[in-house]
């Protein structure tokens, strides 16, 4: 298996098990969620950018991929609003899983 296909395979094992976790959190908002959510989201913008890297820069030009690096750091930004602020923990949590969707669509659907 090629490098980037090793990676690809990665960025979904991390996006299922990792980011997935996301949902428990917003449904409990148990701060035992946090750091493997937030590791998850870090792991997800790492393989994301070394897969943009291993690809030669294919789609950094593509507004689909900028939005979806733009929304994961959103959501990184608002679960750090989470931990902080109890009140609104499963709601932030919720907008995150939200983002998340949105960026799932954009990768699959890949509009121009």
């Amino acid at each position: 298996m090629s490098a980037y296909g090793l990676l690809l395979a990665f960025h979904v094992i991390v996006a299922v098990l990792g980011v997935g976790q996301l949902t428990a959190l917003a449904r409990t908002g148990s701060e035992a969620f946090f750091l493997p959510v937030r590791i998850a989201l870090a792991l997800m913008f790492i393989t994301g950018a070394a897969l943009e890297y291993v690809s030669g820069g294919a789609w950094h030009q593509f507004i689909w991929f900028r939005a979806s690096a733009g929304l994961l750091i959103a959501s990184g930004v608002l679960l750090a609003f989470a931990k902080r602020n109890e009140r609104l923990r499963k709601t932030l949590a919720w907008t995150c899983c939200a983002l998340i969707a949105i960026i799932t669509a954009l990768m699959e659907l890949k509009p121009a």
